[in-house]
């Protein structure tokens, strides 16, 4: 999968590291209004990435911010509960229990989904939320 450009809003301290480590360009971004704006002012922006209890309070403002934009929410600890509802609602989710391999494959299937969230609204087609 291609490098993405990445927000990381309120992450861990190690997320930065090993997502450059993976050829990805990493902004962090610690206040809301911050996110917001750089969702907005960037079309080339692949993911935001964040606490998921964080982001799950913005999901709708990110959506409108940038609808195009996968988010990808991080959970801190194990938790078998929390991921199975996580994943209710989020397309993709970064759990401790996935370690890296899980990293690397839900940032791909994240992108994957970003790519043709975009082709299809370059060809006109409505798309899911993701």
């Amino acid at each position: 999968i291609r490098p993405a450009t990445i927000l990381l809003y309120k992450a861990p301290k190690q997320m930065p590291l090993a997502l450059k480590r993976m050829g990805h360009k990493v902004k962090i971004i610690k206040d809301t209004t911050a996110l917001l704006t750089a969702l907005q002012s960037r079309k080339s922006l692949d993911l935001v990435m964040g606490e998921v209890d964080e982001l799950r309070v913005l999901k709708e403002k990110l959506a409108t911010a940038n609808p195009t934009t996968s988010v990808v929410p991080i959970i801190a600890k194990k938790s078998k509960e929390k991921l199975k509802q996580t994943r209710k609602e989020f397309s993709c989710v970064v759990s401790p229990a996935g370690g890296i391999k899980g990293l690397i494959r839900e940032i791909n299937r994240a992108i994957k989904l970003k790519d043709k969230a975009t082709k299809k609204k370059a060809t006109g087609e409505k798309t899911p939320a993701v």
